[in-house]
């Protein structure tokens, strides 16, 4: 079986050996998952923060970035890996964290910084490998924003995204 290795920014985040997809065949059809950006759910703030991602294509590159009416504000982008059952923090009605809180582990700092003067905050663009043992691999994102008033501290939250690594 093929090691699986996950990169963000130039550093190894996880290293496992698994066997899933399949990728693309000689004549460029693809076979087993095709890569998709989906939403997990809803964000939570006054208004709340998006965040969108491209879908992350083997061999291609991931575009990500988070809009919200912040402007200048404090912006951080987590991920985990796989699947991760959503958690609705209590006492904070409609604020769900869809990235693993409870495994420090699986707990990722993807990229922090500021929005730009209209709230934006662009993740540098993410060159994907293009390795068949990566295809199908999944990761759940999410992004916080901070600024006065949000319902978490001060922190706006956006919605979750799973990312399927694929052709």
């Amino acid at each position: 079986m093929p090691d699986r290795l996950l990169f963000a920014f130039g550093t190894l985040l996880l290293s496992t050996t698994l066997l899933l997809g399949q990728g693309m065949t000689p004549d460029g059809n693809c076979v087993g998952a095709p890569a998709s950006a989906s939403s997990l759910g809803p964000g939570c703030g006054g208004p709340p923060p998006a965040l969108f991602a491209s879908a992350p294509v083997l061999g291609g590159a991931v575009f990500a970035q988070v809009t919200s009416s912040f402007p200048n504000a404090h912006t951080f982008v987590y991920m985990s890996v796989g699947i991760i059952a959503p958690f609705a923090i209590p006492g904070i009605p409609g604020c769900t964290v869809y990235v693993d809180l409870a495994n420090p582990a699986n707990f990722i700092l993807l990229e922090e910084g500021f929005t730009d003067s209209t709230g934006v905050f662009m993740l540098p663009l993410q060159g994907i490998p293009n390795s068949p043992s990566l295809h199908g691999l999944q990761v759940t994102v999410q992004g916080e924003v901070w600024s006065a008033g949000g319902p978490v501290f001060g922190d706006h939250l956006t919605n979750g995204l799973l990312l399927t690594l694929g052709c």
